[in-house]
């Protein structure tokens, strides 16, 4: 059930009248400790009360229109600093995780042409207090792929945003979303999304929540898509393949700002490159930390999911010619071994005791035959097989 005092607190914060604005004011907070759990979810898809079609969107829209005419009191020039309208709107459209039905019925009120139309016309202003507020709100809004077509008009605003070392976090987390529509996307490299994205990641004292959301920015822009990774490369021919690439290779190591999510996604869209150009992979491998440093260092690494992307870049970069003797040099055997004695023997766990088994046979074309995934153990020896040749 909706908290009726919580809904009919909203309808207020979002009508036209004296009280509104303190009610918005003293609502922002809490919508804010409440963004994504259960109660929001059902306060959004309960809808405005009264029924009668209206939806939260049209009700933000019309407030935000309505805001010009509310003069200059002390509540609404704190509540513009603290973002506004957009600052609820951003509270109430993060949620995730959301089933089917309910992610229907959630982004439904979020629907609205005039919402959309000022979301639209306030990513083109710039310059105010709400401006990483607004961003946020479309990167909530664009998880939704009916709402992704609307927002197409967003992409040269967040394009130029990624320019922009104050803004280039969120809109590269805005962008992300909106440019999984495909027209969306091929606009946004063709606005030059990613020369700004990989120039930013090159900035020194990056935070890493920052670094994730332009490094999934920059997967987005270039995963599988082949005017993404054109361009990609061709930033790196004019800036030169160091400056392009050493920032993104340095997130791979542990510690320094980087979380093992990061680590994770940057292996993801290193493999993404490799499997693109030959040359890329070649250079990769003799040329650069990746194979020399970093990924049997990740091999070795705590989080269990940082091992797995390790393992599944290794082996995709097995048999490349010159990995092998790299990887060698690098102590990337005893890394591979490592793994076995984290995981422990077959069938037993991390301190069963008995002989490690470091040898297994190669792994049949398509892993374990479409019955399941391999494991990090089997993975780890199927690698020790091709790279031993046993």
């Amino acid at each position: 059930m909706v908290d009726d005092g919580l809904q009919a607190q909203l309808a207020l914060a979002v009508a036209d009248g004296a009280d509104s604005i303190v009610t918005a004011l003293a609502l922002s907070q809490r919508l804010g400790e409440l963004r994504g759990g259960p109660e929001a979810v059902r306060l959004v898809v309960q809808g405005p009360p009264g029924g009668g079609g209206s939806t939260w969107g049209a009700r933000l829209a019309a407030a935000l229109e309505g805001r010009a005419g509310r003069g200059h009191s002390a509540a609404l020039v704190a509540f513009e600093r603290t973002g506004g309208y957009w600052c609820i709107l951003e509270a109430l459209s993060d949620a995730r995780g959301l089933d089917p039905p309910t992610r229907r019925a959630f982004y439904a009120q979020f629907d609205d042409a005039a919402l959309h139309a000022a979301l639209l016309a306030s990513l083109a202003a710039r310059g105010g207090p709400a401006d990483a507020v607004v961003r946020r709100c479309t990167r909530n809004l664009a998880r939704s792929s009916e709402l992704r077509g609307p927002l197409r008009p967003a992409v040269p605003a967040l394009v130029e945003d990624l320019a922009d070392g104050a803004l280039a976090p969120e809109a590269a987390a805005a962008l992300c979303n909106v440019a999984c529509h495909s027209e969306n996307k091929e606009q946004a490299v063709e606005c030059g999304a990613v020369r700004n994205v990989v120039l930013q990641l090159g900035r020194p004292g990056q935070p890493a929540e920052a670094s994730e959301d332009l490094v999934a920015c920059l997967g987005v822009l270039t995963g599988g898509f082949e005017k993404g990774l054109a361009a990609l490369f061709e930033v790196a021919v004019v800036e030169g393949r160091q400056k392009v690439f050493a920032p993104l290779f340095a997130l791979l190591q542990a510690g320094g700002g980087s979380s093992a999510t990061l680590q994770c996604m940057v292996l993801d869209v290193v493999g993404g490159l490799c499997a693109a150009s030959p040359q890329f992979k070649a250079w990769a491998i003799q040329e650069t930390p990746v194979v020399k440093t970093e990924l049997p260092q990740m091999l070795r690494s705590d989080a269990a999911e940082v091992r797995a992307a390790a393992l599944e870049l290794a082996g995709m970069l097995v048999d490349a010619d010159g990995f092998v003797e790299v990887f060698q040099r690098a102590n990337g055997v005893s890394a591979l071994q490592s793994v076995l004695e984290q995981d422990g023997p077959r069938g037993g766990g991390a301190g069963a005791s008995g002989p490690l088994q470091f040898m297994a046979p190669a792994m049949p074309s398509g892993g374990m035959g479409g019955r399941r995934a391999p494991t990090q153990r089997e993975m780890a020896q199927y690698l020790l097989s091709k790279i031993l040749i046993l």
